[in-house]
């Protein structure tokens, strides 16, 4: 019995050497029976998600269709930026390519094709991503240096690159996901510097180049109405009262441009369930290059980590749990570049995992809580 005694204080004085290296996180001050519980649900998660591996990434030969939702909204770009209207280019390759033309949803806003418009060539799309993933860089650079240390902002900078690699891919930049993505990162660390002006705007426009950042501005509303920033609520009321509006503008177009006798597509709500999630995440350069059991561990450990990093994790951390409950439920078998709407997320959760488990792990070991 004193021998297990022995061991436990080894451990727990070996774990405060580490909080004094690591920053504190929200779990340093959490109650002792709190910590365990956060622990088992993240072990059960890393535990399921291993045993899900083959579900979530079952082996099949590639297919034709493959990748084909970029190559169709990279020839409507092509063809807009040549001067074609964007409605009837969206109807004609919907119809080519065999998509069903209901909901409206399968018919994107054009606000990606009207910014690619702005170019001399599409390309230049491509670099106007990269400068921002680069400015979203430096800007969290400087939020975790000032909170954290110099270097734990180099660490989370590093990891930061390997999202920011996928924007250099040939085909990468004509995601609407990346672009929706980007600028949900951008706006949660233009917030974090207090740019609130240049968050909500990043916000809103996120939305308007893909509809499921719409997630994004209800959340950021609520935390604003739970903070009591006045301001900001009215900011994202406003956001999210025009996108509002513009969807239903865009759905009455479209319903002129389709009848009921045209196919409907197949429902978007499979319930796929955490291996549908596990399926979206690996939209990083490193993670693409490691093993797959790998996304089993890194989720649920940068969902912990956002959640216990003090400041600006708060919203980072419900905007990922926002987007992993959705795609529990949404999503099919094809839509897992979805992934790209919080892959940006995922780098900064990963930088204050460590941290996070290690205050975790000592508040559990605690006899009582003396905090």
């Amino acid at each position: 019995m004193k021998s297990f005694e022995t061991i436990g204080e080894s451990v727990g004085a070996w774990l405060c050497e580490l909080e004094r290296v690591f920053p504190r996180t929200r779990y340093a001050c959490m109650a002792r029976n709190e910590a365990g519980l956060v622990l088992l649900i993240m072990l059960l998660f890393v535990i399921y998600g291993l045993a899900s591996m083959n579900q979530a990434f079952p082996e099949r030969a590639p297919e034709v269709t493959d990748g084909e939702d970029v190559r169709m909204y990279r020839s409507v770009i092509e063809r807009t930026h040549n001067g074609e209207g964007y409605y009837e280019v969206v109807g004609d390759e919907l119809g080519t390519r065999g998509y069903p033309t209901q909901p409206f949803l399968n018919w994107r806003l054009p606000t990606m094709s009207v910014i690619m418009g702005f170019f001399p060539s599409p390309v230049w799309g491509q670099w106007v991503l990269v400068v921002l993933g680069l400015v979203t860089l430096v800007w969290w650079f400087q939020v975790i240096d000032y909170e954290s240390g110099f270097g734990y902002a180099m660490i989370c900078s590093v990891l930061l690159c390997g999202h920011l690699l996928i924007c250099l891919n040939e085909q990468g930049y004509f995601y609407h996901e990346l672009w929706a993505g980007m600028l949900i990162a951008f706006s949660l660390a233009a917030h974090a510097r207090q740019y609130i002006v240049v968050s909500l705007v990043a916000g809103v426009l996120a939305t308007f180049i893909r509809e499921l950042a719409f997630l994004y501005l209800l959340i950021m509303f609520a935390v604003a109405w739970n903070e009591k920033r006045n301001g900001e609520v009215l900011g994202w009321l406003g956001g999210i009262t025009i996108f509002s509006v513009a969807l239903v503008y865009h759905a009455s177009i479209v319903s002129g441009l389709v009848s009921s006798s045209h196919v409907t597509n197949e429902s978007w709500i499979q319930f796929g369930g955490w291996s549908f999630v596990l399926s979206t995440g690996y939209w990083n350069a490193y993670l693409m290059a490691s093993p797959k059991w790998v996304l089993a561990v890194i989720l649920p450990l940068a969902l912990v980590g956002l959640a216990g990093w003090r400041g600006p994790g708060v919203r980072s951390a419900l905007v990922l749990a926002g987007y992993f409950s959705v795609f529990l439920i949404a999503g099919r078998a094809n839509n897992t570049y979805w992934g790209l709407m919080y892959a940006s997320l995922v780098p900064l959760g990963v930088t204050y995992a460590i941290p996070a488990v290690v205050d975790l792990v000592r508040t559990c070991m605690e006899r009582t809580h003396h905090r």
